[in-house]
């Protein structure tokens, strides 16, 4: 496989967006759940080097931010009140 790959929800909405190169995943991967939790991953030929995650409340506020590398915690994670604070 090579190129742009799409996934998409049987409502029409976007699951899963990324590239692949000769068969390897590579670059910005994009995933999102029904539940409005969001998800990006880095790769590079195959290996998987970054992960950031979005959560958010029912209103649509942000909830929390979290990152990995090498699916590991890394850096700072924010969680926010349902208002935004």
């Amino acid at each position: 496989m090579h190129g742009d790959y799409k996934e998409w929800y049987i409502d029409e909405g976007p699951k899963v967006e990324g590239y692949y190169e000769y068969g390897k995943k590579h670059l910005l991967w994009a995933f999102w759940d029904e539940r409005g939790y969001q998800r990006f991953e880095e790769w590079r030929m195959g290996v998987l080097y970054d992960t950031f995650e979005y959560e958010y409340y029912e209103n649509g506020q942000l909830k929390e931010e979290a990152s990995y590398k090498n699916r590991m915690k890394h850096g700072q994670w924010f969680r926010y009140f349902p208002d935004g604070n």
